[in-house]
């Protein structure tokens, strides 16, 4: 009876050590299962490598193409729109008939001005022939002195009505001849503003006319680096309808007040030649500045590397994990300056050779473990 018992104890017993072997085993599995899970469960980053620029600073701004001459004409008379012969992107040359205007009242104006010279040189002839008698009378003794003062006075007073009316007629004249529009160079027509039959006044441009070459850039710089451009400074232009030539551009002029928008107008000559070049091109003026050997080397991140929130700007940067390929994020605030060519400047919170995330910042935290791409 009692081995009986003895044996069903120890049975018993073997039993239950076999079956917390069994759990133990199976726990074990289970762990080593969920490692490999997590390992697999990282969530993959991509990432750049910080590196500092060796060139100066650049900066883009964007322009626009003119020529040498540009020019808006207009007639120097008010009237009605008869004739404008040209149209957009015509060439014309010197004494080109550009716009004529209706010439009927300026035509009028001049005989009415011819009239009253004639006028007046007939009551100067008459005033001569009057002061001619009353002298010889006066010298015979058979007038005063008074008749003959008169008469002296009536001559000065015809003579200058004669001279006034002169001009009058020259200067009606001139605006008969204002009443033609005409170019005074060989250009192009760029623009034309008005219609035939529209009523113009004196000053009102007409048409838009360039001359010369097309091989000037205008951009406007803002106030905080418009001290940096100087005369004869290098520049690389873009052209979009151009894009694949690149041109090289000195700067020839720099504004002395603001364009407006706290930013000076740049002028800058094109040395190159091509048939593509027009006036009105939308153009991008990249300037490099020298970078002083006192000031650390410049640091570009594309802009989708920065966030931004309540607390400020930020980027996530990388430290190696305790596994190959693992890294642990970091987020670190920063400072940026200026959206350039080469990305966004970043003037302080990393230093090259920082890893830094540039694609799934949304979904990572700080602290967190990721798989490094």
């Amino acid at each position: 009876m009692f081995v009986k018992f003895h044996n069903c104890i120890t049975k018993c017993w073997l039993m239950t050590l076999l079956s917390a072997g069994f759990l133990l085993l199976c726990g074990c599995d289970n762990q080593s299962t969920t490692s490999e899970e997590v390992k697999k469960a990282l969530r993959p980053v991509k990432y750049q490598v910080v590196e500092k620029s060796m060139s100066g600073r650049t900066r883009t701004y964007s322009g626009t193409s003119k020529a040498g001459r540009e020019a808006n004409l207009s007639f120097k008379v008010g009237g009605t729109l008869q004739e404008i012969p040209v149209k957009v992107g015509d060439s014309i040359g010197n004494k080109t008939l550009i716009a004529r205007l209706n010439r009927t009242s300026f035509e009028l104006e001049a005989e009415k001005s011819r009239a009253t010279l004639a006028q007046a040189e007939a009551e100067n002839r008459n005033a001569g022939s009057k002061y001619q008698r009353v002298r010889e009378l006066y010298e015979n003794d058979n007038s005063s002195r008074e008749d003959l003062d008169s008469a002296r006075t009536s001559v000065e007073s015809a003579q200058a009505q004669v001279r006034s009316a002169k001009k009058s007629l020259e200067l009606a004249l001139l605006d008969l001849g204002y009443t033609e529009l005409r170019a005074g160079e060989k250009c192009s027509v760029a623009e034309v503003f008005k219609e035939v039959n529209e009523n113009v006044t004196a000053g009102e441009a007409i048409v838009a006319v360039v001359c010369g070459q097309v091989n000037e850039v205008e951009v406007k710089v803002p106030e905080n680096l418009i001290a940096s451009i100087k005369q004869g400074m290098a520049a690389k232009v873009r052209f979009d309808a151009i894009p694949e030539v690149g041109f090289t551009a000195r700067v020839t002029e720099v504004g002395v007040t603001s364009a407006g928008g706290a930013s000076f107008p740049v002028t800058l000559i094109v040395k190159e030649k091509h048939s593509q070049l027009r006036s009105g091109l939308a153009a991008e003026v990249t300037f490099i500045f020298a970078v002083k050997t006192q000031e650390p080397p410049p640091i570009y991140l594309p802009p989708v590397a920065v966030g931004q929130d309540r607390t400020g700007l930020f980027v996530f940067v990388l430290e190696p994990g305790d596994d190959p390929g693992e890294a642990i994020v970091h987020r670190r605030p920063v400072t940026v300056g200026e959206l350039t060519s080469m990305g966004l400047e970043i003037t302080s919170g990393v230093k090259p050779g920082n890893k830094v995330v540039t694609a799934g910042m949304s979904v990572i935290r700080d602290g967190l473990h990721v798989k490094a791409e």
